[in-house]
């Protein structure tokens, strides 16, 4: 799909579960990529926050892992205390 289908599926995800762990990701950054292609993705997610990964590399590996650690941890939280009160 294309950068801007893309873009288009997060805004509406993010629209949709605002409250939800998010971890942006930017895969294949082995590849070169064109520079207008970088300045749309920028203009969508914050490159400070974005991860660029490569699984060919491994580069930005180790950070998703930890991130990815942190967002289910807090999802995890969330799902506990939609049950218990629920469970009240």
């Amino acid at each position: 799909s294309t950068i801007e289908d893309q873009i288009a599926v997060r805004k509406e995800l993010r629209s949709r579960f605002p409250q939800r762990p998010w971890i942006d990701v930017i895969s294949k950054a082995d590849l070169p990529r064109h520079v207008n292609e970088i300045k749309r993705v920028e203009e969508a997610v914050s490159p400070d926050l974005a991860l660029s990964v490569s699984v060919i590399t491994l580069e930005g590996m180790e950070d998703l892992n930890e991130r990815y650690s942190i967002a289910f941890d807090r999802t995890s939280q969330i799902h506990r205390k939609h049950t218990e009160y629920e469970q009240h």
